[in-house]
């Protein structure tokens, strides 16, 4: 499959090198005309809890040709009116856009390019774009975890296709859950995440305060409030 990782920062250029490395047909596309420049000249480098250089290829949105079997999503999501316009002309019929966005992101990129293309997988490991070429892998190899999944959560034949190309770059595991899978994400980040964030102090800092876990109480009982009155189970 002709596969571009559309959105390469953090996680996209440790998911394209990755691919890469496992003989995957791969482009990166990212805005970042510099990023894009050090990764063809240099190659992808990895460090943190892995340490690779890998050779990639990378262009920019307006370099992209033809059409690509699957586009592996990377982009915040306050970028998507730009972005997934610039996809639409580059998928055919049965072409297959993953999201791999945080939050609950697949409604809104199937509105874009509809939602017989749309698949999304909820990212279980973590990294940090530390310059152009250089992303750290914060989170140990065998952590690599990638919940992918139907919108409707049916288990079909492209979720199966979808999971072996991704077995260079991780462990994607086919869920029928993917939405309370996403809610159980978007639970941890409104709570300890938005704390951390407020306060400027890390995970910890927030279990050691019980103002701060007490606050974390109440936005994740109105989170558990919102997925039970939507009937999902997270």
């Amino acid at each position: 499959m002709k596969i571009a990782v559309i959105g390469a920062g953090s996680l996209g250029t440790i998911i394209g090198a990755l691919l890469t490395k496992g003989g995957r047909d791969v482009i990166l596309v990212d805005a970042n005309e510099e990023h894009v420049k050090v990764l063809n000249k240099k190659g992808a480098k990895i460090v943190g809890f892995m340490e690779l250089t890998i050779p990639v290829k990378a262009i920019t949105p307006s370099q992209m040709e033809g059409t690509y079997d699957l586009v592996i999503y990377l982009v915040k999501t306050t970028y998507n009116n730009v972005a997934l316009p610039q996809i639409i002309p580059h998928l055919h019929e049965e072409s297959i856009v993953l999201t791999l966005q945080n939050g609950l992101p697949e409604d809104a990129v199937a509105e874009y390019v509809g939602a017989k293309r749309t698949l999304g997988a909820a990212v279980g490991w973590g990294a940090t774009w530390m310059a152009p070429g250089v992303s750290q892998l914060t989170s140990p190899a065998d952590k690599m975890t990638y919940d992918i999944g139907e919108l409707d959560g049916r288990i079909t034949e492209r979720l199966q296709k979808v999971k072996e190309i991704l077995e260079p770059a991780g462990i994607p595991i086919v869920t029928d859950k993917l939405i309370g899978i996403r809610w159980t994400k978007l639970l941890v980040n409104s709570t300890f995440s938005g704390m951390s964030a407020a306060l400027g102090c890390t995970y910890g800092d927030v279990l050691d305060s019980p103002k701060a876990l007490t606050c974390v109480a109440h936005i994740a009982n109105e989170c558990l409030q919102v997925v039970a009155a939507l009937g999902y189970q997270t």
